[in-house]
């Protein structure tokens, strides 16, 4: 549970990093890099430490296979938001459109990663 309590935190981080991105740039791109990292980070240590992926066997439920739907595209999601980001942030105007669509997907699968874990952890 400690897990799915860092992880809305985290969320909760992102959101207030996505909201200065009119407010103030520096800190928008400052905060999106301190959030990706800590949400990777995370990601590596459930699956390093708490060995998530080996958890994972031929009789998984359905719940699972959504949430590691979810979970896997919320961080490949992460490599191209910063890759458009990044050059966004270096006046590449082009990838301002890019970037909103990826930011719309991203928000579904980021709160619906959080969702599902924690069904499944209240389903055990």
């Amino acid at each position: 549970m400690i897990n799915n309590s860092i992880s809305a935190i985290i969320l909760v981080l992102f959101f207030y990093a996505r909201s200065l991105h009119k407010k103030n740039a520096e800190a928008h791109i400052r905060w999106m890099y301190i959030v990706m990292a800590l949400d990777l980070s995370l990601v590596g240590y459930l699956a390093i430490f708490r060995n998530a992926l080996g958890k994972i066997d031929a009789d998984i439920s359905l719940l699972l296979v959504i949430h590691l739907c979810f979970a896997i595209s919320t961080v490949l999601l992460y490599f191209f938001m910063a890759y458009f980001g990044t050059r966004l942030a270096r006046g590449k105007e082009e990838y301002r459109k890019k970037l909103r669509s990826l930011d719309k997907v991203f928000i579904f699968t980021r709160v619906f990663t959080l969702v599902t874990s924690l069904a499944l952890s209240f389903s055990k």
